[in-house]
């Protein structure tokens, strides 16, 4: 395959090229896979809350509404720990 240099977008090459070597951040989305596991064990009074909560939600899944609630925390707080 042969790579026509006069199509090549400058800016787009610049931003690629800076971002060579670096270590990235993944991506919070809902539609990532997952890595790993996590034992998350609660008491009778916060499995009602999280039951009575998806009852009244239109999400498709229990992982999904810890998901849409935790991560944007996460984020914050991660954040917040960086701007420190």
């Amino acid at each position: 395959m042969r790579i026509d240099k006069n199509k090549i977008d400058p800016q787009a090459l610049a931003s690629f090229t800076a971002q060579a070597g670096k270590t990235g951040e993944a991506e919070h989305t809902n539609n990532a896979p997952h890595v790993s596991n996590f034992p998350w064990r609660f008491n009778k009074a916060t499995s009602d809350l999280l039951e009575e909560v998806f009852a009244g939600s239109t999400v498709k899944s229990k992982q999904k509404l810890l998901d849409d609630i935790l991560l944007p925390e996460l984020i914050r707080r991660r954040d917040q720990i960086r701007n420190k």
